[in-house]
C-alpha cells in the first residue's frame, strides 16, 4: 500500500502542509472555538410546521372552534319593490377549509301581497365544494308549501310562489355546505318573488353545525 503523508490545513497561511512525526501542529491550524449561534431565537426556521403530531395554534383553532354557531336578526329587513336580494344583517358566518356544515334557520316573513312569495341565497367570498339550501312556508290556508332551493353562490334557483295573505308566516331553511381548499364567509340573502316588498322579520335565527372536519 503507499504511503500517504499526513496534511494539516495552516489557518494563518490558507495552505495544506505536510506533517511528520517531529513537526507539531501551530496554535494557527486550530480552529478557533465560538462562532456559532448562542441565541436561540436567532435560528433559522423556527416557524417551520415540520411536526404534524404537535398541537399548533392553527391546529387548536379548528379542535376547539364551536361546533354550533347561532346567529339572529336584530331588526326587519324588507326588500325593495324589486327582485334584488338584501343582506340580512348579522347572518354571517366564517368557514373554514375541507369542512362540512349543516344550516339551518327558521323564522317570519311578511309580503306586502298574497301573490309575493320569497327567496334564500348565500354569498360566499371564496369558492367551495358545494352549497346546498332549500327553503319552504305555508302557500294557502288549506296548507299547501311553496318553496325554492339555492345551489350556486348568490343566486337563489328558486323562489317561492306566494303566500297566504299578508300576514306574517313561517319559514323554514334547510342546507349543507362543504368547504374546499379555502377558508371564507357566507352571508344569508332575502329576496323577493315579484316587484313587491317583502320583509324578513326580527327574530329570525340561523343556527350552524360544523359536522366534519380535515385537520390542516
Amino acid at each position: 500500500m503507499a504511503e500517504r503523508n499526513l496534511k494539516y490545513f495552516d489557518n494563518l497561511t490558507g495552505l495544506w502542509t505536510d506533517f511528520t512525526a517531529s513537526d507539531t501542529i501551530p496554535a494557527t491550524a486550530v480552529p478557533a472555538g465560538g462562532g456559532g449561534i448562542t441565541d436561540h431565537g436567532a435560528l433559522t426556521g423556527l416557524a417551520d410546521d415540520d411536526h404534524p403530531q404537535y398541537l399548533t395554534e392553527a391546529r387548536a383553532a379548528v379542535l376547539f372552534a364551536p361546533v354550533i354557531q347561532v346567529f339572529t336578526l336584530a331588526s326587519d329587513q324588507a326588500t325593495g319593490a324589486n327582485t334584488t336580494p338584501v343582506t340580512l344583517s348579522g347572518l354571517v358566518f366564517n368557514y373554514e377549509a375541507n369542512c362540512k356544515y349543516r344550516i339551518w334557520a327558521m323564522g317570519r316573513v311578511q309580503p306586502t301581497a298574497a301573490t309575493t312569495g320569497c327567496g334564500f341565497q348565500f354569498d360566499l367570498s371564496s369558492a367551495v365544494t358545494s352549497i346546498n339550501t332549500l327553503f319552504y312556508h305555508q302557500l294557502a290556508n288549506t296548507g299547501t308549501l311553496s318553496g325554492g332551493h339555492s345551489i350556486a353562490d348568490d343566486a337563489s334557483v328558486g323562489v317561492s310562489s306566494g303566500m297566504p295573505g299578508t300576514s306574517t308566516y313561517p319559514v323554514n331553511l334547510q342546507g349543507l355546505l362543504i368547504t374546499g381548499a379555502n377558508a371564507g364567509t357566507a352571508q344569508l340573502r332575502f329576496r323577493a318573488e315579484v316587484a313587491a316588498v317583502t320583509t324578513c322579520k326580527a327574530g329570525f335565527t340561523l343556527v350552524i353545525e360544523k359536522i366534519e372536519e380535515t385537520l390542516p
